[in-house]
């Protein structure tokens, strides 16, 4: 299955609360789609309020949160 991964998705303050998140996350999904991407997944923090609040209104039709563990090594 191909996926889409979506990496730091953000918007300059001045910009923010005038929907440009939500239409970059659309915009992004329909280039997967054009792809051939069967899934897309986007991370954040616990902690980070406004991408949850993003990514939780397009949950539907197929979204979902989903609990995963991430290793982080110091280099």
């Amino acid at each position: 299955m191909s996926e889409l991964y979506i990496d730091e998705v953000g918007v300059a303050p001045p910009f923010q609360r005038q929907g440009i998140a939500r239409k970059m996350l659309d915009a992004m999904f329909e280039i997967g789609r054009a792809e051939g991407c069967e899934e897309a997944w986007v991370g954040t923090e616990p902690d980070n309020g406004p991408a949850r609040a993003l990514y939780e209104a397009r949950k539907e039709p197929h979204g979902r949160a989903e609990d995963f563990v991430m290793y982080v090594y110091r280099l």
